[in-house]
């Protein structure tokens, strides 16, 4: 090898490498804007979801479908908000006047179980404090900064209610971009992964309202105070896998230590038992019906997004490992290794839809 092809071969790899870097770099600097696009795609998806629903009851096009879709959910989410609120506002009122009592009378509770007062003094020296906050900072700020998705909702919305008004136009858009003999085949990944999300979405909303019920129901027998409110939080919560439901706990254990550690004890096992009822019986069911995520796999992408990129990558984390299953599976499992002996669900149901319309064009 002479001395120009050595050169030669050193310019193109440092090229590679510069390319490479600028890729990720890239990626890395729009990956906030991909995650509100994929938060607005989620909210499209729920709407189509209700139109298709709609469209096969009633003789409508999927359009009016959809308009009746977004009219029906302010008006339910209205009537409902218009019914709870003077509830609701009262309780989470009072709920913020005495959360500070409860957190020191959590406190407390704390000093009395044997190595208690060792934990509080070593928890409350300002350089093991300030060290934590450092560690830590990241991953709390992706657990409880939810104020910070605020901003985004605005654009979230908009963007969702923009597609939703014509969402082929985009899809068209996409398969357009691939050569004409991938075409067909884009469609068809396309379509596993709207069934994907629209299985992922009704199984988690179906999720989150029974462990809003279960959990309300359950503090309320126990006697706790702003049931309600603690109820619809641990629904809320739930939609984050593994760190939602902890969150939850806490907070209703701290409301509940104004009335002793008997009444903490209670509430705990009321969480915990809501989260074993949805852990190993709504969870599994629910996969069996829709879609199956194995969850080693979304703690992972959960520690990933929420430290690099906030609340919305943890919020978001399980859609998107959805997403990455799917193109795994379609694109290089099936595409490039040619396996085509496991299916998924989603897959399955698109695959069945097909070999349904295939006559009907037929017979046309």
């Amino acid at each position: 090898m002479n001395l120009s092809q050595f050169t030669r071969r050193v310019l193109v790899t440092v090229a590679i490498v510069a390319v490479t870097v600028l890729l990720l770099w890239f990626l890395g600097t729009i990956f906030r804007v991909l995650l509100i696009v994929i938060a607005a795609l989620l909210i499209v998806i729920f709407y189509d979801a209700i139109a298709r629903w709609l469209c096969q009851r009633l003789p409508i096009s999927i359009g009016w479908g959809r308009l009746i879709a977004v009219l029906g959910v302010l008006i339910v989410l209205g009537g409902v908000g218009w019914a709870l609120a003077p509830y609701v506002t009262d309780q989470t009122s009072k709920l913020s006047q005495q959360f500070p009592s409860s957190l020191e009378e959590a406190k407390q509770v704390v000093k009395q179980v044997p190595g208690g007062n060792r934990l509080m003094d070593y928890v409350q020296q300002k350089s093991v404090t300030e060290e934590l906050r450092k560690n830590s900072q990241k991953f709390f700020s992706a657990a409880f900064g939810f104020l910070g998705v605020l901003t985004d909702v605005y654009i979230i919305l908009f963007m969702g209610f923009l597609i939703l008004a014509s969402p082929q136009v985009y899809v068209e858009g996409i398969i357009h971009l691939l050569p004409k003999d991938r075409r067909k085949r884009g469609q068809e990944v396309l379509n596993i992964l709207g069934q994907t999300l629209r299985s992922w979405l009704s199984g988690k909303l179906l999720s989150m309202l029974i462990v809003a019920l279960l959990t309300w129901l359950g503090l309320w027998i126990i006697g706790i105070p702003f049931a309600l409110v603690l109820g619809i939080t641990a629904g809320l919560l739930a939609f984050i896998p593994n760190f939602g439901p902890l969150i939850a706990l806490v907070l209703g254990v701290l409301v509940a230590a104004a009335m002793g550690p008997q009444k903490m004890l209670w509430t705990a096992l009321v969480y915990i038992g809501v989260q074993v009822i949805e852990s190993n019986l709504l969870t599994p069911f629910i996969q069996r019906q829709k879609v199956s995520l194995p969850m080693a796999m979304i703690l992972f992408a959960q520690l990933v997004l929420g430290v690099y990129t906030g609340a919305l990558g943890l919020i978001l984390a399980t859609p998107i490992f959805a997403i990455v299953m799917v193109l795994v599976k379609t694109l290089y499992v099936e595409d490039v290794l040619d396996d085509h002996e496991k299916t998924l669900a989603p897959e399955e149901k698109v695959k069945n839809q097909d070999k349904q319309r295939q006559p009907a064009a037929v017979d046309h």
